[in-house]
């Protein structure tokens, strides 16, 4: 396979840049682009969010955890501590405990994931983020999302929307310690935006050591009242000591202790990150074209079960057009996307790379075109026709201990159907839609050890009916899912610490999400969230309609703030009633747990600063965030769990 030349990538783009672009609302200059988004958002006939930073703004923040703990449908549950997590919506890559995958993560449009679909956590810092676009599953297709979780939009602050300096200040237990500087200006037709973050941790386990630094940086400039463009930057340094699994007894005893094999092994990650993008939006009455051009790198030197070295590149493109005023929208749009990753495991002898094991080269090439089309058919009615296409190549060349290749390719199409009825305070909708994911390159390697794992596709088949409104000051959402699907990666952790992926046969996720918040009085107002999932094996020759392992059944978040003058006091709870399964078999589970929390926030009257407290874990629960997955435990205790931490009080200062 060979790598799409730049020049034809940018000369694409310039081309793209001197046409028309797609705006849903109309043109762009005479709006809000946040507004405009939110409202778009809120068109899509199926469950969507969208948030803003006053969300985490005045708590410790630090995983997309803390950002969407309160969006129903995702489970998100840290790892090892501070940013390594399990992140599922709807059950997307529910077995997957390191990396991200199922879901389509973009910052500003821009694609975080590689080109094989999966992504790194730690480029993520919610301090950097003002906005968080979510849309669930086939909701997702006007991103050019294919995946079974959709897409997560990370939208970072512009200058003309946040000028001025901001300084945060945040310290806790265990050396933590988070901190920001940013600046904004706009000087008429140009602005920009810069930030830098610091991040470091002791840890609440030992071998739990942490630190980060992040840059990020926007600058626009308007030719005219049509034409924009916008150039984005963003570099991340990160290096994490990783303490592992612990078994129900040892957490019981002991949740501070780490893996004995993980500190003798002197485990840890760490990972270099850079990214540099290119966007122009051209606007002509009611059409909007836009081209966006990326290109980024990673560098990872992770000693863990194996000693792994590996350098990544990548490079893409995404041209979208749309034209129309709501509700009759057109919106098309074709991404390219072409990675390439250079690996070497070496055996892992107390933190030295030693002996080589395998090297091998990965390159993935994904390219989608989708289209979508939404008419209004009768008064407050709209229906919605979409269809995207995946053409996937996924290639490895091994080149030690012995020279092989496996060159595979996948395609997909997945079409969608929905309806949007919009009365008076409360949108109705329901949709049927397919997605599309084929496997990563990880999944696809030898993983450890030589060789390569053959894997199909995986599809899925998902039925969407619910509703969201707004009552006085109470907003709300309601929405039930099933998902039939083919193939779903399981991706199994082996006795040696190694990952093993494969695909089940056929499994369903069905699931109810609610949510609501809002005001009730001047001085009260809350915020909670509920999500039911019922994610099953369906008639598997092994493991007949047992229980998916890696997510709880039911969980809950709320909150519930009271305003005591410039003081606003907040308690909070997470709740997950009964345990999980970590097996396929489903012989050992996790057990129930409730972790409360209390934040005090005090921003005095037409002050440029504001402290608040966040108090995590108020009663020192001992409990599991989340677990491994294998695929039989035959009822045996074991070291597949990671233990969430204790009591924790963080304070920070925000000055303007």
């Amino acid at each position: 396979m060979r790598q799409l030349p730049l020049a034809l990538i940018f000369i694409g783009s310039s081309a793209l840049a001197q046409t028309p672009t797609v705006v849903v609302e109309g043109n762009r200059s005479s709006a809000n682009p946040i507004e405009s988004l939110r409202q778009k958002t809120g068109d899509v006939a199926g469950a969507t969010e969208f948030l803003n930073q006053d969300d985490w703004s005045n708590r410790r923040a630090i995983t997309l955890k803390d950002m969407v703990d309160f969006t129903p449908g995702i489970v998100a549950q840290a790892r090892n501590g501070a940013e390594s997590m399990r992140l599922s919506v709807r059950g997307s890559g529910l077995t997957r405990t390191f990396q991200g995958r199922g879901i389509l993560l973009l910052q500003d449009g821009v694609p975080v994931n590689t080109a094989d679909g999966s992504f790194e956590f730690n480029t993520i810092d919610p301090w950097l983020v003002s906005n968080l676009q979510i849309l669930k599953g086939a909701n997702a297709l006007e991103q050019g999302a294919t995946q079974l979780g959709g897409s997560i939009n990370l939208i970072t602050p512009v200058g003309r929307d946040h000028d001025g300096y901001n300084v945060r200040l945040e310290g806790g237990p265990d050396g933590h310690q988070h901190h920001l500087v940013r600046y904004g200006f706009a000087d008429g037709s140009i602005d920009g935006f810069i930030a830098a973050t610091y991040l470091a941790q002791d840890g609440y386990r030992r071998n739990n050591a942490q630190e980060s630094m992040r840059i990020a940086g926007n600058f626009g400039w308007q030719t005219n009242d049509q034409f924009e463009q916008r150039l984005y930057l963003t570099l991340s340094h990160a290096e994490a000591q990783i303490p592992g699994t612990l078994n129900l007894d040892e957490i019981a005893t002991d949740p501070r202790r780490a893996n004995p094999a993980n500190v003798a092994g002197r485990f840890r990650r760490d990972v270099d990150l850079g990214r540099v993008a290119y966007r122009a939006t051209y606007t002509d009455g009611l059409s909007e074209w836009q081209s966006i051009i990326y290109a980024s790198y990673r560098d990872l030197d992770t000693p863990v079960t194996v000693a792994i070295q590996s350098q990544s590149r990548e490079t893409g493109v995404r041209l979208r057009y749309g034209y129309g005023l709501r509700p009759n929208r057109f919106t098309a749009g074709l991404n390219v996307y072409y990675g390439l990753e250079k690996e070497k495991r070496f055996v892992n002898a107390g933190g030295v790379a030693t002996t080589p094991i395998v090297r091998r080269d990965l390159e993935a090439l994904t390219t989608e075109a989708y289209a979508q089309y939404e008419h209004l058919i009768a008064p407050h009615t709209t229906a919605i026709a979409g269809i995207q296409a995946a053409i996937v190549a996924r290639n490895i060349a091994q080149h030690f201990p012995t020279i092989a290749r496996r060159d595979r390719d996948f395609n997909g199409l997945s079409p969608r159907l929905g309806l949007r009825y919009d009365g008076d305070g409360v949108t109705v909708f329901g949709n049927l839609s397919r997605s599309y994911e084929p496997p990563t390159l990880s999944e696809l390697s030898g993983g450890n050890g030589p060789g390569f794992n053959s894997l199909d596709d995986q599809s899925a088949t998902t039925l969407e009916i619910g509703a969201r409104g707004q009552h006085r000051d109470i907003r709300w959402q309601a929405a039930v899912y099933d998902s039939e699907i083919d193939g779903e990666y399981i991706i199994l952790r082996q006795p040696d610490g190694s990952s093993e992926a494969m695909n089940a046969d056929r499994t369903r996720h069905a699931g109810l999400e609610l949510g609501a918040g809002g005001r009730l009085n001047e001085k009260v107002s809350f915020n909670a969230a509920y999500t039911y999932s019922r994610f099953r094996f369906r008639n598997d020759p092994v493991y007949g309609n047992n229980v998916l392992p890696g997510a709880p059944e039911h969980y809950l978040r709320a909150e519930l703030s009271y305003d005591i003058g410039p003081v606003t006091v907040t308690p909070n709870v997470e709740w997950t009633p009964q345990g999980y399964p970590v097996d396929m078999a489903n012989s050992l589970k996790t057990e129930a747990y409730t972790v409360w929390g209390l934040r005090a926030n005090w921003k005095p009257v037409d002050a440029d600063w504001s402290v608040y407290a966040d108090l995590r874990n108020l009663t020192d629960e001992t409990y599991v965030t989340t677990t491994n997955v294998i695929a039989n435990a035959f009822g045996n205790d074991g070291r597949h769990f990671y233990p969430g931490e204790g009591r924790a009080l963080y304070i920070g200062l925000s000055l303007r």
